[in-house]
């Protein structure tokens, strides 16, 4: 018999060799898988466009293998193990492990960790060699599908139209912080440039409602008031933590229902998949559609280079978020239109962010030499201030030059805006995506202040530089160069969509189709509101009056304004007692009343994450909150 020879040092590197090898190729397949899986999560959890790209899954899948090669390399420096496939059980583990935690919460662990040691204790010499490489693969996916179901959207299949009905395209546009009365087609002619071209010839083609009014000073319950035509105090976004309800009927899921294609691309992370308005859209992009960032490699990178100083945390004072400029959104919706069917009917809605502080524009289009620079930090004060006129809600004033270069430097962000919309729209129309048959609504969700009632910004006020906001409609029905004053609001944008893309909606709203004959509501006038725990405020306003309550504890404040005699309402009148006043004070008491009427069950308050929260609080929307530090709630 030969004597049984050892494995040389060569053989034995070899096998090393080709061992890292093989366990390099696991952890190529374990790296696409993980990023497939958490993707799909992701994605299913309403953080994300609803449909992550193949390039940024590719990418995902990337960083991960740097991860996951760097960790493999520490396992092979040791010298030997008992089987060639434990380095890539014990990285496949340690993944799921990592990622687990992160997506479901420390409950998580728990669940891991028992899994794991059994598998890792019995499964392993019990299970084939290439299911054993990829053990901690299948426990993550597998704990996935058990905890939450498998990973899908709730956009629903796109209906196709009945036989022989031509639906016409509609896109809406909503301009973020934008004053009615600082566009050119509502008065505003600034000597020396023009501010809203675009807008303008728009306003030229179609229909101008002169006194629209936002139903809330906020983004969030403005916008969830357009997309369901119900009042704030029935959709119930009050606090920075409210989603729009998954059961809340919106514009996207009823067209959906009538056959349309629906996307959506919003620079403001206030209305993304985060807080529910991807209901009824099939694909949805928002500035918070980072993949990569909120995976959990990223949120590993990201914390480990801040510790070791290769990137700052940003300062709660820093303003502005990243990727939300016009031309970010334009470049998402090319990118969507590139692979959009020209053929099926397109509900298209996008949310530019750019007249929104700071007031820094990427572009200057106004031609006019900028001032001296404006220190912006004294106009930021905290949501819970106490609003105009309650004690403690004034706010430090500007000298006049300052007051000049921050309002022209609005003005600039507007024009930039309007800039890349006219190219937005010349490029759907390139692609068949809005025509002459098509409809177009153009709005925004809010004004903003500049110190007319001793405040700034926006959030805190239902005077009219916060709460008149611009409403443009063209379309084939639609008038051209008619300007209407009778009131209308954010409310009336379902209805009327509905109107002209089959019907009257078969779900309750506050709204009315704008083009409608009156019914007489409108007179006695329209409803905003503003939704906050603390000091709420309600307002009515008809074509010549506005009723102004401010609630402060048990007390209500009234403030009256007679529009024709003071359009800036500096002068509230004293207990104004004539009929039409009583009448007004009675509507009004009756819309605090009644106007949770049609309010479907409080949905459950989100939690922020820390990404969400630092964006937010950039916005000015909360004040320095991140996931460890915001009140503990129930996950949605």
């Amino acid at each position: 018999m030969e004597p049984i020879q050892e494995p040389s040092h060569g053989d034995r590197s070899q096998s090393r060799g080709l061992g890292f090898l093989l366990s390099f190729r696991g952890a190529c397949l374990l790296a696409l898988m993980v990023a497939v899986v958490e993707s799909s999560w992701i994605a299913h959890e309403k953080t994300i466009a609803l449909t992550p790209s193949r390039a940024e899954v590719w990418q995902l899948a990337f960083g991960y293998l740097i991860l996951f090669t760097i960790l493999l390399a520490l396992l092979w420096m040791k010298r030997s193990w008992a089987h060639p496939g434990t380095p890539q059980a014990i990285l496949t583990t340690a993944a799921a492990l990592w990622v687990i935690p992160y997506h479901l919460g420390w409950s998580g662990v728990g669940v891991g960790l028992v899994v794991g040691g059994v598998v890792a204790a019995w499964g392993f010499r019990m299970l084939p060699r290439w299911a054993r490489r990829f053990s901690g693969a299948w426990i993550l996916l597998l704990i996935l599908v058990w905890q939450r179901g498998w990973l899908s959207t709730d956009a629903g299949p796109t209906l196709p139209p009945a036989e022989g009905v031509h639906l016409p395209n509609v896109v809406v546009v909503v301009i973020d912080t934008l004053r009615a009365d600082h566009l050119g087609c509502y008065g505003h002619h600034p000597e020396g440039y023009e501010v809203s071209p675009q807008m303008d010839a728009l306003a030229a083609r179609g229909t101008l409602f002169e006194n629209a009014l936002a139903q809330a000073p906020w983004t969030r319950p403005s916008t969830a008031s357009l997309f369901s035509s119900l009042y704030p105090a029935s959709h119930r976004i009050v606090t920075p933590y409210d989603p729009l309800g998954a059961e809340i009927p919106t514009i996207a899921t009823m067209l959906s229902e009538r056959g349309y294609r629906t996307a959506a691309f919003s620079a403001n992370p206030q209305v993304s998949p985060s807080f529910g308005f991807h209901h009824g859209f099939q694909h949805f992009w928002s500035s918070t559609s980072d993949l990569a960032g909120h995976s959990a490699g990223g949120r590993l990178v990201r914390r480990w280079s801040q510790k070791l100083g290769f990137s700052e945390k940003p300062a709660q004072g820093h303003r502005g978020v990243a990727d939300s400029t016009a031309d970010d959104v334009n470049a998402a919706v090319a990118a969507w239109s590139n692979t959009a069917d020209s053929d099926a009917p397109t509900f298209l809605y996008v949310h530019y962010l750019d007249p929104h502080d700071p007031y820094t524009a990427p572009q200057d289009l106004l031609g006019m030499t900028p001032g001296p620079a404006v220190d912006e930090h004294p106009l930021y004060a905290s949501q819970e201030l106490p609003p105009y006129p309650l004690e403690g809600s004034s706010l430090v004033d500007l000298d006049a030059d300052s007051m000049r270069e921050l309002q022209r430097r609005y003005d600039t962000e507007i024009r930039f805006v309007d800039d890349r919309l006219g190219a937005m729209l010349r490029d759907l129309e390139e692609r068949g995506l809005y025509g002459e048959g098509d409809w177009l609504i153009l709005t925004s969700d809010h004004g903003e202040e500049f110190h007319e009632h001793e405040q700034w910004q926006h959030g805190r006020s239902l005077f009219e530089e916060m709460v008149h906001v611009p409403l443009l409609v063209v379309g084939p029905d639609a008038p051209s160069g008619l300007r209407l004053p009778e009131p209308a609001g954010l409310i009336d944008v379902l209805p009327t969509i509905a109107a002209v893309t089959g019907g009257k909606p078969d779900f309750p709203i506050h709204g009315r189709n704008l083009f409608a004959p009156s019914d007489g509501n409108r007179e006695e006038g329209v409803l905003t509101h503003r939704p906050r725990e603390k000091h709420p405020i309600w307002g009515l306003r008809t074509a010549t009056r506005k009723l102004i309550w401010v609630m402060d504890d048990a007390r209500r404040v009234e403030l009256a304004y007679d529009l024709q005699a003071d359009p800036l309402e500096q002068s509230p009148l004293p207990e104004p007692a004539d009929q039409a006043w009583m009448d007004l004070r009675r509507r009004l008491a009756v819309l605090v009343e009644t106007s949770g009427d049609l309010g479907r069950e409080d949905a459950q308050e989100i939690v922020l994450d820390e990404e969400m929260a630092r964006k937010l609080g950039q916005l000015g929307y909360i004040d320095g909150e991140s996931e460890d530090d915001a009140p503990d709630q129930t996950e949605d």
